[in-house]
């Protein structure tokens, strides 16, 4: 069997080595069914047997080259495994920082455009519903739809405030006409006492 190997996978070297154990080996076998051929007596088959030997020699001397350079390029193959093995843990560590501080921003962010001001215009709802509707608006920067909210809401309050002033204001002046025409009327009825005593004396000076 031929081994089959790819010089782009593995390198010219170890291809070079492994075309050079295939050739070698298949020149040993010729040699290896030459020398069978021959017997002990004839003359050329000491010379056969030193030869297939010194095949045989390079073959292992190409073996063990080639398994030198497959352990090499192992190694090094490990050594870089490893040296990113190593690099693994700081990657991680760094990744878990990066994933904690874009957490912590997005719990700022969080706080300071939705949940601080929804407490803000809670808290101004609260002061509504004691009728504290002098107090200033709570402050909100925001420009998304929690900023119109507020903004909304601080107009609603605005109109409720000058609406329940306005009731107030008609109350004065109601109770203040209820006076003046309580008032008339004491002053109708005095008049009215005075009048008879008046004309009595007029009409009997003694």
């Amino acid at each position: 069997a031929q081994l089959k190997l790819d010089y782009r996978q593995s390198g010219t070297q170890r291809y070079l080595l492994t075309q050079a154990v295939q050739t070698s080996y298949s020149y040993y076998s010729g040699e290896c069914n030459r020398l069978l051929s021959f017997t002990e007596k004839d003359t050329i088959y000491a010379n056969q047997y030193y030869d297939t030997l010194d095949i045989a020699g390079y073959i292992s001397r190409y073996l063990q080259d080639l398994m030198k350079e497959t352990l090499d390029e192992g190694n090094a193959s490990y050594s870089q495994k490893m040296q990113a093995l190593k690099i693994l843990p700081a990657v991680s560590v760094s990744l878990a920082i990066a994933l904690l501080m874009l957490a912590a921003l997005l719990g700022t962010m969080t706080m300071r455009y939705i949940i601080r001001p929804v407490l803000k215009l809670a808290e101004s709802a609260q002061k509504i519903a004691k009728n504290q509707l002098d107090t200033p608006d709570g402050q909100v920067d925001n420009r998304d739809e929690i900023g119109q909210l507020a903004k909304t809401f601080h107009k609603m309050k605005d109109a409720m405030g000058k609406h329940i002033a306005a009731l107030q204001e008609i109350n004065q002046i109601e109770s203040r006409l209820n006076q003046e025409e309580m008032h008339k009327g004491e002053m109708e009825q005095q008049k009215k006492t005075i009048q008879p005593a008046t004309l009595k004396r007029q009409n009997n000076p003694h």
